[in-house]
């Protein structure tokens, strides 16, 4: 078993090692097109970490993360589309991405974990947050763009190998779960799994999730 462990964690080490070297030198060899799908596959890797820490710190396994992620991704881009882009607006919209997703967050989980709730009642509630937010984006009008989502706001003068280089070190400090799967709490293992520059709203939504007792 020790060496098992020691196994593990060599090989960590080298897939760490040779993601940094990715995100270091990865723009000296890549193509704008790998680069860009790098950079939007390690934001996506920040999204399913989120649901890594949630399951494997508590249990809780869910599937409506990419709800919150979504509102995050909306709330920056309106302000930097309907108020202005300067340095202070784009600090504004950097709270925005935190604060609003947080507030969504605090009204979810009364919804969902208030005294007597079940594990069935939080994942009825996670089917639904998505669909109404989705639904709210596609009412929005000029304000959220409707089904085109929103394009053409100002963002962080980076470029392509910027905003790599920016997710790739994000990525890196990210934590992980110590556990992830159900052995902590057996009771979520009964859940059926289910079925933004740009900003959409359909890569705002998400389907299900749970909850442990």
């Amino acid at each position: 078993m020790p060496d098992k462990h020691k196994l593990r964690l060599a090989l960590m080490a080298a897939l760490a090692l040779c993601a940094v070297l990715l995100v270091i030198f990865g723009p000296m060899v890549l193509d704008r097109f790998s680069l860009n799908v790098l950079t939007r596959s390690m934001i996506y890797a920040m999204l399913a970490i989120t649901v890594d820490l949630l399951w494997g710190y508590t249990g809780i396994l869910t599937f409506g993360q990419a709800a919150f992620f979504g509102v995050g991704a909306y709330a920056t881009a309106m302000v930097l589309t309907h108020i202005g882009a300067s340095p202070s607006l784009f600090v504004l919209a950097l709270l925005a991405a935190v604060l609003v997703p947080l507030l969504l967050g605090l009204a979810v989980g009364w919804l969902s974990f208030y005294h007597g709730s079940t594990p069935l009642y939080a994942t009825v509630i996670s089917l639904v947050v998505p669909i109404v937010i989705t639904q709210l984006i596609y009412s929005g009008g000029v304000w959220t763009g409707s089904s085109s989502g929103m394009v053409g706001y100002q963002t962080l003068p980076l470029g392509l190998v910027g905003f790599f280089r920016l997710t790739g070190a994000v990525c890196s400090c990210l934590p992980s779960s110590p556990s992830s799967s159900c052995d902590r709490m057996p009771v979520v293992c009964w859940l059926p799994s289910a079925t933004t520059r740009r900003v959409s709203p359909i890569s705002g939504s998400a389907r299900p999730g749970s909850r442990s007792p």
